[in-house]
This record gives C-alpha cells, sequence and structure tokens, in this order.
C-alpha cells in the first residue's frame, strides 16, 4: 500500500510539472474568466458550438481512437510517400505594397494586403505538439522557421490547438509583433509568454474590429474545439472575415 501510495504521489508530481511547462499555457483566470463566464458561448462551465458536435466519429471513443494512434496499424498513405513540392519565400524581402498568400504548411500562412501583414495559426517549431517527438511536419511543409518571420502587424490565431497555436513560433516572433487578434480566453497564454495585454484584440463572435489601412475583421462562428490541457474548451475558438476596401477574405482555422 505504502508503495502504491508512492508511484501515486510520484506520478502526480510528474504530471504537475509537465503541465507547468510554458507550452502548455494557462487556463483563464480574474478579470478574464470573469469575462468568459459572462459569454452567451459559455454554459456548464465550457464554451459550447452552435450545433452538436462530437468530439469523435460516431462508433469511436476517445481512449479507442488514442489508442489507435499509439499502437494501431497506420495506413501506408496516411503520410505523403514523396516529399511535398515546395518553395522558400523570402518573406522579408516582400514589398509592403505587395498583395501575396503564402502557405507556411498545415493551417498556417503569411497573408498581406493593403499594406497590412498578417500572419495566421504559425506552427513553425516542425511539430504540432508539446512535445518535439510527436505530431512533426511532413517534409516539405517544413521550410519556414520562426527567424524567417518579418516584422507584423497582426499575429491571427484561430483557436489554442497545438497544431495551432504554437508555443516556440509565437514566443519567438512576440517582439516582432505588433498586435495579436485571440479569441476569448487565448489570451492568458500570450500574457504567460510575454505578451502584453494592451497589445491583444481578444473577442467572442459577432465583433467587428477596425484595423489599420481602412481594415475591419469580424470575429465568425466557428465548428470546433478547444484546449491544451485535459481541461477542454475553457477558451473560445473562432473562424474570420477580413475586409479590405477591394476584397473579403474568410479565415476558417478547423472550423
Amino acid at each position: 500500500m505504502i508503495y502504491l501510495i508512492i508511484l501515486v504521489g510520484l506520478f502526480m508530481a510528474a504530471y504537475l510539472m509537465v503541465m507547468n511547462m510554458p507550452a502548455f499555457g494557462r487556463e483563464p483566470k480574474g478579470r478574464r474568466l470573469e469575462r468568459i463566464k459572462k459569454s452567451k458561448l459559455y454554459k456548464n462551465r465550457r464554451f459550447q458550438n452552435i450545433s452538436h458536435t462530437p468530439s469523435v466519429a460516431e462508433g469511436y471513443s476517445t481512449i479507442k481512437v488514442t489508442y489507435n494512434f499509439i499502437f494501431g496499424k497506420k495506413h501506408p498513405l496516411l503520410k505523403p510517400l514523396k516529399d511535398i513540392p515546395s518553395i522558400h519565400t523570402d518573406l522579408k524581402s516582400i514589398r509592403k505594397d505587395q498583395d501575396v498568400f503564402i502557405w507556411l504548411g498545415h493551417s498556417s500562412y503569411y497573408l498581406q494586403t493593403d499594406g497590412v501583414s498578417f500572419l495566421v495559426d504559425p506552427v513553425l517549431s516542425l511539430y504540432g505538439s508539446p512535445f518535439k517527438y510527436f505530431n512533426k511536419a511532413f517534409k516539405g511543409s517544413d521550410l519556414f522557421k520562426p527567424e524567417d518571420i518579418p516584422n507584423l502587424d497582426y499575429l491571427v490565431i484561430t483557436h489554442d490547438h497545438f497544431d495551432h497555436l504554437d508555443y516556440p513560433t509565437v514566443n519567438s516572433i512576440r517582439d516582432r509583433t505588433g498586435t495579436a487578434i485571440i479569441p476569448l480566453g487565448v489570451g492568458e497564454h500570450l500574457e504567460r509568454w510575454g505578451y502584453r495585454e494592451e497589445n491583444l484584440i481578444e473577442e467572442e463572435w459577432g465583433t467587428g474590429v477596425l484595423l489599420k489601412n481602412s481594415l475591419k475583421i469580424t470575429f465568425t462562428p466557428a465548428r470546433h474545439f478547444s484546449g491544451r490541457k485535459i481541461k477542454q474548451n475553457n477558451t473560445l475558438w473562432t473562424s474570420y472575415v477580413l475586409e479590405t476596401p477591394t476584397k473579403r477574405i474568410f479565415l476558417g482555422g478547423d472550423s
């Protein structure tokens, strides 16, 4: 019995140490948590989708999916058979008056329009997880590094999953980022990583915000989930509509 208690104690201590690593961010608290509780999207101590959205496919469970992921036989086409064709663009050499859209791998991309730059969901650490050895980027989608990113007007995050909000990348580009646009609750992670509250635009669905050069971004509904620890959906997920004088762009995240 003593050995069991010691084992449980060691396990709990290790768990707490891991969960306190910077990559896991921080759960909303204080004024931010009070604001979350007042949101119409927050019910039963978690954010909700508008439509019923199961977290796994019908006939599966989280335990079964996890087991198959770790121990199950992998389909031969689960990963690309060849390196993904790609070109490394020198982002810092792009003229500010040039409109561009550059895919950086997975859901990460650099967008510049009407003289304003945006970096969306950047995961440039080569792995979409809190640990370097899991969920690695495919060859060809791993060309860009955090140091390739130029000074930014706006960092845009759709939700806080590891494959969209990457601690090494976001931490590395902090001093080159003017403003971060994030869904409600995600600011807690960024503030832990050194971002200042006054440099965050943190809103919920339906909110429109005016940006530089007469651009506007609106937080729009998304159908997804969130969470970096065991507790899920304690931060909001979102899509965006970016409106410029000449175009309208949908930024969907995983929705």
